[in-house]
């Protein structure tokens, strides 16, 4: 979910009086919880009216096997290309 944020000028902010700068600071923790919050929210209402208008089903045994081979082919491809580090990276996942 997209998410907004706010620049304040540092000179500009340093030249606020201590209370100034403690009611900016608090006023942007509230609206960072209330952001988080509402994203939270969005999050939860679009998922929920996907999951009601979605249908699906499980591939059957044909598409899993060709598809577990393209994994497998990628796979052998992009641990060629990064090394040695490839297989500490691929072997949990295996």
């Amino acid at each position: 979910m997209p998410k907004n944020m706010i620049y304040v000028n540092e000179a500009a902010f340093k030249r606020l009086s201590p209370k100034a700068q403690q009611a900016l600071i608090d006023a942007g923790k509230a609206a960072e919880e209330r952001g988080w919050k509402m994203s939270e929210e969005v999050f939860t209402e679009t998922t929920n009216a996907l999951k009601g208008k979605m249908q699906y089903r499980q591939p059957n045994e044909a598409l899993t096997k060709a598809l577990a081979q393209i994994g497998d082919v990628m796979s052998a491809e992009w641990a060629q290309a990064v090394g040695p580090d490839a297989d500490k990276i691929l072997a949990p996942l295996r």
